[in-house]
């Protein structure tokens, strides 16, 4: 990992688009999170209390709405949209429900606000690395049935 970081002859990759695994940790400077792995454990929860549903559900379209303002700000960014979208990520992240799960979810969104946030850095960064997990995904099955 070392010699690779310290590469000079070659390009080395200063920022991944990845999920927060632990395996991707170290391998570059600095981690764009994905933003469809950080919303996908809020499919997870499965509130049983009609009111901790629609506090989900809000949360949930929130969070997606947010999404879309980064889309956005990847089209024109500039820095004051910039530190306006990392308020409203503060303030997003600072939501208090009463649904301790959910709230516990939104904590671990919070701790990630670096990488969830590296594009108001780095707007050339996608914002969720489907595409390239979709590639890896068919390689692995190709390999497990062979």
């Amino acid at each position: 990992m070392a010699a690779y970081r310290a590469e000079e002859a070659l390009a080395v990759v200063k920022l991944l688009v990845c999920d927060d695994a632990g395996q991707s940790k170290g391998i570059t400077e600095e981690v764009s999170l994905c933003w469809v792995h950080d919303g996908r454990h809020d499919k997870k929860l499965m509130p049983l209390v009609e009111h901790h549903k629609k506090l989900l559900a809000g949360f949930r379209n929130q969070y997606w709405d947010y999404y879309r303002e980064l889309l956005k700000y990847k089209e024109h960014p500039t820095p004051e949209e910039a530190v306006r979208l990392g308020q409203r990520f503060d303030e997003l992240c600072g939501t208090t429900t009463g649904y301790e799960a959910l709230e516990e979810r939104i904590e671990k969104t919070r701790e990630n606000k670096a990488g969830l946030l590296a594009v108001l850095r780095h707007p050339e960064v996608p914002l969720h690395n489907n595409a390239s997990e979709l590639g890896a995904r068919a390689r692995v099955r190709k390999r497990a049935v062979s």
